[in-house]
């Protein structure tokens, strides 16, 4: 379990840390090593940049909790779990296994998602596929003897690139992001999966390497990221892209699934607001 991090751009500088040697030393990827099919990897990838205060941080940590819940409904399978958070700078919240047993457990705050700062998405979607790599070289070289059969990346945004750093800025970094993603849905079999709000998803979704039809509109709301979460979780589960009808839901879904949490949003947009004036 990697303690929780954040770092600075350029965030692959993560990797010449000698604290956290199994990921320095870039483990070549081994096909002998025996593959677990009752065992799926879930990262997701959290935009945290200041649009983000458009959603109630206390809500979508609910819903990634109950994605995850999700996930293994019937409580046969072994899942284990990154969640990153991501601005200009990127955030390793939680890395560790999933426990079907303790449904209080903590895998996500609402501070650790709080919005500020820009939008480093290429170079922080080009690390999470690094990193998880990594791991997936790791486990059963190094760490057991077995490692996942299913490896699900999940990204969450509302807004486009405007901060990446050296090679991963730009249209060029866009092009060798959109190879690494390819390379890893064709050869690896990963499934990648982009929400996003503000953008057309399947657009910037594609420019990256991701295939269209794992890649969803949602409605700038509370209602619209649970919709679309809801509806990414079951197509994860049922392993396949997005529906029309899950695509209409999450497009036009509106303000008012959000009542609970009404109050927590206007505090919240209230200390934002206090704290540009400070």
């Amino acid at each position: 379990l990697v303690q929780k991090q954040v770092m600075k751009l350029p965030f692959h500088q993560f990797f010449n840390n000698s604290q956290y040697e199994h990921f320095h030393k870039n483990i070549p990827h081994s096909e002998d090593v025996e593959i677990d099919y009752g065992w799926k990897h879930i990262t997701f990838l959290l935009d945290k940049s200041e649009s983000m205060y458009s959603f109630n941080q206390t809500k979508m940590v609910k819903d990634v909790h109950e994605f995850l819940k999700d996930q293994n409904c019937d409580k046969t399978q072994k899942i284990s779990v990154t969640i990153f958070g991501f601005n200009d700078r990127l955030s390793i919240i939680y890395d560790g296994f999933f426990d079907m047993f303790d449904s209080d457990k903590i895998y996500l705050r609402s501070e650790d998602i709080e919005p500020s700062g820009c939008t480093a998405l290429t170079e922080a979607t080009a690390f999470m596929v690094d990193y998880i790599g990594r791991k997936c070289a790791n486990w059963g070289t190094l760490d057991g003897h077995t490692r996942p059969g299913h490896v699900i990346c999940a990204t969450l945004t509302d807004g486009e690139e405007n901060s990446s750093t050296g090679e991963w800025k730009n249209k060029e970094g866009m092009l060798k992001l959109k190879d690494i993603i390819e390379e890893h849905t064709n050869r690896w079999s990963w499934k990648f999966y982009f929400l996003g709000a503000n953008i057309d998803s399947q657009r910037t979704g594609d420019s990256l390497g991701y295939s269209k039809d794992k890649c969803i509109d949602f409605h700038t709301s509370d209602n619209g990221s649970s919709t679309v979460l809801r509806s990414c979780s079951q197509a994860i589960r049922e392993d396949r892209g997005f529906s029309q009808e899950e695509r209409t839901a999450s497009i036009q879904a509106t303000h008012d699934y959000q009542n609970d949490y009404q109050n927590d949003y206007h505090n919240d947009f209230d200390r934002f607001n206090y704290s540009q004036r400070m």
